[in-house]
């Protein structure tokens, strides 16, 4: 992980893009159509909605598959994509990503073709039947650094980083502002507007084409305690889906699950 020093902020133009979906989190009904992926053996202390936003936790258990996704209930597509949401851990250890414009390797619906998989490990992000971004943005286990704050950012399933960063330590109990916008290739990540990471989807060095649809998703690996509120997703440029189809595709199923008893149907 190498130090990066980030020299401007994020300008955030709101009039150039369009608000797709705003998730408050406050009311309970903002988490009609989000579907869980896991845990499959160990029970989730905490999914659920309060006044500050949404509280989602995992056990303080090392168990294997002690893990979890939350999907969005829409996919989005567009030449321009903006996701921004207010984060609150509520303890020092922790593992939490997002994953955006996850699609199947054709672009369709992962979710309406395969159904979602039984467990919450990241083998089904980095190495299953789709294809992401992900950020991790807390990375607090013991083999993480605890002087600073480490960044990265994945394409999937080539596991392949398009970027990496240090930024000082995200203090336990105060809100921090995320925002991960696409435009084209080009990708930007920026905490409490100050931009973190800038890295380019170059779609001609054998790691796949960029990505331009999909669903987002909120993941937490065991002993994850963290407040949301206020996620916000923006297009440009929006892409017409004529057909999403519904059924298997075409395309090799690749990666951590081959068989149709690990996942469930929608």
């Amino acid at each position: 992980i190498h130090v990066n020093k980030p020299s401007h902020r994020f300008v955030f133009k709101r009039h150039e893009w369009t608000l797709k979906d705003s998730y408050s989190f406050k009311k309970p009904k903002d988490l009609d159509g989000w579907k869980r992926q896991g845990p499959n053996k160990v029970p989730l202390p905490n999914l659920k909605t309060t006044a500050d936003g949404l509280l989602f936790e995992t056990f303080k258990s090392l168990h294997p598959l002690n893990l979890s996704h939350i999907w969005s209930p829409k996919i989005y597509s567009g030449n321009g994509f903006l996701f921004e949401v207010d984060v609150r851990s509520e303890q020092p250890e922790r593992l939490a990503l997002l994953v955006f414009l996850a699609s199947g390797f054709q672009g369709q619906d992962f979710v309406l073709d395969h159904g979602l998989a039984n467990t919450g490990h990241l083998n089904t992000i980095c190495e299953g039947v789709i294809k992401s971004y992900h950020w991790e943005f807390l990375r607090r286990m013991p083999c993480n650094r605890k002087d600073a704050e480490t960044q990265l950012l994945v394409k999937n399933p080539y596991k392949f980083g398009l970027g990496s960063a240090l930024v000082p330590t995200l203090e336990t109990g105060k809100w921090h502002h995320l925002t991960f916008a696409k435009e084209g290739e080009n990708i930007t990540l920026a905490i409490d507007d100050n931009i973190i990471i800038e890295a380019r989807d170059n779609p001609f060095v054998g790691q796949g084409p960029s990505n331009y649809s999909g669903r987002v998703a909120i993941r937490h690996m065991q002993w994850t305690k963290i407040t949301y509120r206020d996620l916000n997703i923006y297009l440009k440029d929006e892409i017409q889906v004529i057909s999403e189809g519904k059924g298997k595709s075409s395309v090799e199923e690749i990666g951590f699950f081959r068989d149709e008893a690990s996942y469930m149907k929608s």
